[in-house]
């Protein structure tokens, strides 16, 4: 399923991939999963290089939630 993630983060990125801002909600949404399966799902993807985070999430008490921005990337190893 983390391809999955994967996917439909990148359906919400801009055309270079660049910048993608899908929030934890609507991944959920989109894929059927909880927000637990979800954030692995999207650190798994970070960690094996798939995604870089550029912008962390903002949000909590007094302030109006912001999705995290991720950059859409290629592992070294897939790039070599």
């Amino acid at each position: 399923m983390t391809k999955g993630v994967a996917f439909i983060v990148a359906t919400y990125a801009n055309g270079t991939g660049t910048s993608a801002r899908p929030s934890v909600e609507l991944v959920m949404e989109n894929s059927g999963l909880g927000e637990r399966a979800v954030r692995e799902h999207l650190s798994a993807l970070r960690a094996s290089g798939w995604l870089m985070l550029t912008a962390p999430g903002v949000g909590g008490r007094g302030q109006r939630p912001r999705a995290a921005t991720y950059r859409l990337s290629f592992p070294a190893e897939v790039t070599s």
